[in-house]
């Protein structure tokens, strides 16, 4: 019979995981395991220099590898969607901008072009601003007719 009865050896406690991002990057983080009052607590860090990567703690009563084990699915959830941060945010505030700039100007200079425009959207594409616009037919000499 096993001595261990089943469960995991502590010399099996991986030191380091890697999970893949919502961009397609691995990103590698460092594995460290805390005692805790009436349990056992495990944090995942971000192998990155400085103060910017992620940080992960979990805790659990059964063992570490239980709270590992809820740390890997949390982790996934998390890196599989894009955050927000500030200078998106601000970029977000411009876009925002724009868009009512471009929807009072439309009303204003061209009321009778509203009529032809079906959609437009605004918005950041590969490190410029992109306008589109979907229109209905427009009739040739239409335009500056109410």
């Amino acid at each position: 019979m096993s001595e261990n009865n089943g469960s995991h050896k502590q010399t099996d406690f991986p030191s380091t995981e890697e999970f893949i991002d919502f961009c397609g990057r691995t990103r590698r983080f460092a594995v460290e395991r805390f005692p805790v009052p009436s349990g056992h607590g495990v944090c995942l860090s971000e192998d990155v220099e400085g103060d910017d990567g992620y940080v992960f703690q979990a805790f659990s009563t059964v063992d570490p590898f239980h709270a590992l084990g809820e740390l890997r699915g949390r982790i996934r959830k998390l890196l599989s969607v894009r955050h927000l941060v500030e200078k998106d945010a601000e970029a977000l505030e411009v876009i925002a901008y724009i868009m009512r700039l471009i929807a009072e100007r439309r009303q204003e200079y061209y009321p009778h072009l509203q009529r032809y425009i079906v959609d437009f959207d605004f918005g950041p594409s590969e490190g410029s601003f992109a306008l589109n616009i979907a229109s209905a037919p427009i009739p040739t000499g239409r335009l500056d007719q109410g």
